[in-house]
């Protein structure tokens, strides 16, 4: 599975690193890409719903229609020149993407017991690995091309190759069906952590974090080339250094935030990314910009665990009780599974699903904040707020505003996410 998520990462890395060169060149502009960053927000959360109601497939199924939902964007961005296609394909990916970072873990941790942190960890690097090689092999064949009218197209058609060689690669993954739970939501649970002091605290700084991203990240490559005179190849290799570097870093960066705590590595990881964006306007050459991506390496490895690890303080806190019918049914394909049903449901059992009345009953039972439910909530929180500020971003560039004044107002949600962790504190 691990060269099957590096080898598509590498075309998702290669996508990205394309799209704003591809949507130039059609002879749309910087805002159209902006606004397009938007689109992949609405297809990450459509991805979290999709992989909600397949529960049923099993995960090789599941990985290989994420695969060919990515394949789909690909393929949709080289044939088109449409900007509403171009819209879609952003959501497809968007889809393809969720489904693939969620089964590419679950399965992972199901597969080698003992061992989740470090299978997390393999899982995540590859993914990080994938993308930045992907990154610097689309810069270095771009300015290859570059004298090619259909340079873009050529280099999304490389991107497809790597996503075909992971479909490959897929199909022998073990297929393993998907553990069925009666796990259910009640929106009151939602509501019990909008009265906790520290989700709020975190639900900003999710919400900030992305929401800078979403503001500078879409057109940065266009600004390092046009504004500051970087070439792209150069970009392409410098942007590879320094996510490959962030893949390395993030190995020893839990371990500093279990050794001085969530709050300080956090602080420093925010200020270290506001740093960084000052640095991007001022860079002019590969070296600079080098160091700039070695030091956005360091801040995220420092953020991602710091911000996760303070979200599991929610471990284990109830939240809501009350009462259900419980009745043990057998699926006909095998599986038994114990489900909360009303009364009514239970005597119309449906054409797959035979109900054992015997052992039916009424009970009471405790919901509480688990730690998967914290940390989803967070992240369509972070995923929302990528969003807002993509449409930020693109309503900035329609009012007239530079790339330099766009890419500057990332810096804002970033310090005041690191004056939010600051001014926090817990309570004894």
């Amino acid at each position: 599975m691990s060269i099957a998520i590096f080898s598509l990462f590498v075309a998702i890395g290669m996508m990205r690193f394309i799209l704003p060169f591809r949507v130039l060149e059609i002879g749309k502009t910087e805002e159209d890409v902006t606004f397009l960053s938007t689109y992949l927000s609405i297809g990450q959360l459509i991805g979290l719903l999709v992989v909600t109601f397949t529960s049923r497939l099993k995960t090789q199924h599941l990985f290989l229609i994420g695969i060919s939902f990515e394949m789909i964007a690909i393929a949709g961005e080289v044939f088109t020149s449409d900007i509403a296609i171009f819209a879609f394909c952003r959501i497809i990916e968007g889809i393809g993407l969720s489904i693939i970072t969620i089964v590419a873990i679950t399965h992972g941790t199901e597969l080698v017991t003992g061992r989740m942190g470090e299978t997390i960890g393999v899982i995540t690097g590859m993914m990080i690995l994938g993308g930045a090689i992907g990154q610097g092999i689309a810069g270095i064949s771009y300015e290859l091309l570059k004298n090619n009218s259909t340079s873009s197209k050529d280099v999304l058609v490389g991107a497809l190759g790597f996503a075909f060689i992971a479909l490959l690669l897929s199909l022998l993954i073990p297929s393993r069906e998907r553990t069925i739970s009666d796990s259910h939501f009640h929106f009151k649970m939602l509501g019990r952590l909008l009265h906790k002091r520290l989700f709020v605290v975190l639900g900003l700084i999710y919400l900030l974090y992305d929401f800078a991203h979403g503001i500078y990240t879409p057109n940065l490559v266009v600004f390092l080339e046009d504004k500051r005179n970087i070439p792209l190849w150069q970009s392409g290799l410098a942007f590879m250094i320094g996510d490959g570097a962030w893949g390395f870093m993030q190995i020893w960066a839990g371990k500093l935030v279990d050794q001085y705590g969530v709050k300080y590595p956090l602080i420093i990881g925010l200020i270290g990314k506001s740093l960084a964006i000052v640095g991007y306007l001022y860079t002019g050459s590969f070296w600079v910009l080098i160091t700039i991506l070695v030091l956005v390496a360091f801040a995220e490895s420092l953020v991602e665990p710091s911000r996760n690890t303070f979200a599991m303080s929610f471990s284990g806190t109830p939240v809501i009780m009350h009462s259900h019918y419980h009745t043990h049914s057998t699926d006909l394909h095998n599986m038994v599974v114990d489900k909360h049903v009303s009364k009514k449901e239970s005597q119309e059992p449906s054409d797959h699903m035979l109900i054992d009345e015997n052992n039916s009953h009424d009970h009471t039972h405790d919901h509480y904040n688990s730690e998967s439910f914290v940390l989803s909530t967070l992240q369509i929180i972070g995923i929302v707020g990528y969003g807002l500020g993509a449409s930020y971003g693109g309503l900035m560039l329609r009012m007239g505003y530079s790339l330099g004044a766009q890419i500057a107002q990332g810096i804002i949600p970033l310090a005041l996410a690191a004056v939010i962790t600051m001014a926090y504190k817990s309570k004894k």
